[in-house]
């Protein structure tokens, strides 16, 4: 079976970036269920089931949950498996019911079916409550950070030639004025990442590619356009 954490880094890898940190299984633990992928699964059900109806609603929810598991398990004693897994658990339930309330008792249901195999006892009880904390702080950081879902699909009319000023309806009056495209992917990046949203790797990337779409697009107009 892999280990807990290695199955956690490939867990968070839609909200966040984990570094794969091996702990080596101890006797206690009598899960042979992998608790990263099973709380992936039930993450991605729950956010199914809830319809938000934008994706960044979603992403946000990814990001908080397994930001809290992660912290939750990082922090966590070494060799001690009951306490990861119990952790990562009571940290991706106690913020997906949090964001989720609908989906409440299908999420106990999905705590209690993790916590029934792991063995009872300081670990598991000690593991709860870190991730739960961790849950807590994260949510709150998170709290009143200005998302508004119904500015994120809004029309766009393209900017006239540089260097054009662009608003934000979510910020009345401010603005921001560029005088080429690479400034505004700069500052792009940094927003996306600093809302919860991506890893600077998963932008950074994403921008690069958008360059050669761009560039092959452009080398190959014409069969494209014919």
């Amino acid at each position: 079976m892999k280990t807990l954490r290695r199955s956690l880094a490939l867990g968070v890898v839609p909200a966040l970036a984990l570094s794969a940190l091996v702990a080596a299984p101890t006797a206690a633990s009598t899960s042979t269920v992998d608790v990263a992928l099973e709380w992936y699964d039930v993450t991605a059900d729950t956010i199914t089931a809830a319809g938000a109806p934008t994706q960044v609603t979603n992403n946000r929810t990814w990001a908080i949950a397994w930001l809290a598991a992660s912290r939750a398990v990082l922090r966590s004693p070494a060799g001690s498996t009951p306490y990861d897994e119990a952790a990562l658990a009571g940290a991706v339930h106690e913020t997906l019911v949090t964001l989720v309330p609908a989906r409440k008792t299908e999420l106990d249901q999905s705590l209690a079916t993790t916590l029934a195999r792991i063995p009872d006892g300081p670990g598991e009880s000690a593991g709860v409550a870190a991730g739960r904390q961790q849950a807590k702080e994260v949510l709150a950081s998170r709290a009143n950070d200005g998302l508004e879902s119904t500015s994120v699909n809004a029309p766009f009319t393209p900017p006239p030639a540089a260097p054009y000023t662009i608003g934000s309806p979510t910020a009345p009056g401010v603005t921001r004025t560029y005088n080429n495209w690479h400034q505004l992917t700069v500052e792009n990046v940094d927003a996306r990442v600093w809302s919860g949203i991506h890893t600077r790797t998963a932008d950074t990337v994403g921008a690069t590619l958008g360059k050669q779409v761009a560039a092959n697009a452009l080398r190959n107009a014409d069969k494209l356009f014919r």
